[in-house]
């Protein structure tokens, strides 16, 4: 359990009186058992990309930044999800597929850091990391 300032969003110790960072009263917050956020890295044509669960792929969502000079890839391509400590992505009936290590998924597939993804064959992107 923590305690989260409500003036600068620092994180403290659930029995702190005060902010460790700004010394704001916290005797009257309540702990909380706020957990981090899962996210997984992606790293694409050299740019580094966070997604978090629940994030869809594709030229008009998550990444259109870097997907849009991509026409092969979807509009709405591939969700990424975290189930069970664990990391998915799951193929949105896009036009040129999904695939994982060279193998093209029909089904959700668990993927792990070192993993290379292709949203269609002509753009690769590698697992580097997870938080």
């Amino acid at each position: 359990m923590i305690k989260i300032c409500p003036a600068c969003g620092t994180e403290n110790p659930e029995n702190a009186p005060v902010c460790l960072n700004c010394l704001e009263d916290l005797s009257v917050v309540s702990p909380t058992s706020k957990e981090k956020e899962k996210s997984i890295k992606l790293l694409i044509n050299g740019k580094e990309l966070t997604i978090k669960s629940g994030d869809t792929l594709g030229r008009q969502a998550v990444g259109s930044e870097i997907f849009k000079d991509f026409p092969t890839v979807s509009r709405k391509h591939a969700k990424i999800s975290f189930e069970n400590e664990e990391w998915f992505i799951e193929d949105l009936n896009s036009t040129n597929g999904t695939y994982v290590n060279g193998e093209k998924i029909k089904e959700k597939r668990k993927i792990k850091t070192g993993d290379k993804i292709n949203l269609s064959m002509s753009l690769e992107a590698k697992v580097i990391g997870q938080d």
